[in-house]
């Protein structure tokens, strides 16, 4: 992703896009951006939320982009806007941003743990994660062995309520650090 002034672009192609547009991903849906980080001397290695994306717009480029297709609100192009792609080169444009902290609510990996075991919010199996249906993936103990590589991991929560209400404490902890007064809201 591509950050800027409140603002995000992030580009898919291939395989990954084909997984989105299957998943109707469109305008209205919010990504959340995570990964890999550890201190400076590469202990504690873990993966994390680090921001996200609200899509406004979703542009389909194609293979061989325009310079008219250009985003206004970013200082440069967009890498999926410069030279050639699959077909189904897409790009995902709205509001977003970084993490202004390193806040433990949006650490996925188990402290101590392996890589792959990550606390995740209850609801989160009863609503499905792609490539998470193996029901030996989600563990006793409330957390899930996540695959061990990949990027594009798609839920709908547009029928639950406490997924909702855990996506906008989530955005407040990235745009703010700290939680909100009222963890229900």
């Amino acid at each position: 992703p591509m950050f800027e002034d409140g603002r995000c672009a992030f580009g898919q192609t291939g395989a990954a896009q084909t997984h989105l547009k299957n998943n109707k991903v469109r305008a209205g849906d919010t990504f959340l951006f995570f990964g890999l980080f550890s201190q400076l001397d590469g202990s504690d290695r873990h993966h994390r939320i680090f921001g996200y994306l609200y899509v406004e717009k979703v542009i389909k480029l194609g293979t061989n982009p325009k310079a008219v297709n250009q985003l206004r609100d970013f200082s440069h192009p967009h890498p999926h806007m410069i030279g050639k792609w699959s077909e189904n080169n897409t790009i995902y444009v709205g509001p977003g941003t970084t993490a202004v902290s390193d806040n433990s609510g949006l650490r996925l990996t188990v402290p101590g743990g392996p890589l792959t075991r990550w606390n995740v919010p209850g609801w989160l199996q009863k609503t499905g994660l792609t490539y998470h249906g193996k029901p030996e993936r989600w563990n006793s103990d409330g957390t899930l062995t996540a695959v061990g590589r990949g990027q594009e991991f798609v839920t709908d929560i547009s029928e639950c309520e406490e997924a909702r209400k855990w996506l906008r404490h989530t955005l407040h902890l990235i745009e703010c650090g700290e939680p909100a007064t009222s963890p229900s809201g």
